[in-house]
Parts: C-alpha cells; sequence; structure tokens
C-alpha cells in the first residue's frame, strides 16, 4: 500500500508502476483506465512542466475520502488492486445503467 497525498514520491510512483502493470494484463481495461486518467486531470494539463494527467490533489482528496472514508491527520492508503476493482467497476457501469 502507498499513500499518495502525504507519502513520498517514490512511494505514489511505486503504486502507479503497480497499477500500470496490473492494467497491463488485463487489455479490456485499457481504454477505461485511459478514459480515466484523462477525466481526472486538470484542463490544460500538457501546458505545464511535468506534462502528466495528475489529478488535482483536492480531487484526490475527494476520491480516497469517498472510496475509504478516511478525513482528518491520517491519510488514506491506496492500494493497487483497489484500482484494478474500481476500473473494473467503470468499465461496467453503463452496461448497468441502461
Amino acid at each position: 500500500m502507498a499513500t499518495w497525498l502525504e507519502g513520498s514520491e517514490e512511494s505514489a510512483v511505486a503504486l502507479m508502476l503497480k497499477i500500470a502493470w496490473n492494467v497491463s494484463f488485463r487489455p479490456w481495461l485499457w481504454a477505461t483506465a485511459a478514459r480515466t486518467v484523462l477525466r481526472a486531470a486538470p484542463t490544460g494539463w500538457y501546458h505545464t512542466w511535468p506534462f502528466l494527467p495528475i489529478p488535482d490533489p483536492d480531487y484526490l482528496k475527494f476520491r480516497l475520502l469517498t472510496m475509504y472514508g478516511s478525513e482528518g491527520d491520517e491519510p488514506a492508503e491506496i492500494n493497487h488492486k483497489d484500482v484494478i476493482l474500481w476500473l473494473e467497476w467503470c468499465r461496467q457501469w453503463p452496461a448497468m445503467a441502461s
């Protein structure tokens, strides 16, 4: 597990690599993961360094609160398996809505 917002950059990079590694073995999630990353990225992310679609910290805090219920001094820890399950849910959502 890695703390995203208040942990080290190394732990965030390790988490992102674990997520990318796990998604790479699930081709049915590739489009969902790409859409999710781009939707969470702030407008104009490609105009500022490091030219990566990194979500706004306030948005991440909101998502962590809604997913894990963590609030206050102790930040939530993100598990890469939870992210994969969430991507699966995002992929299935349009089918459930109809």
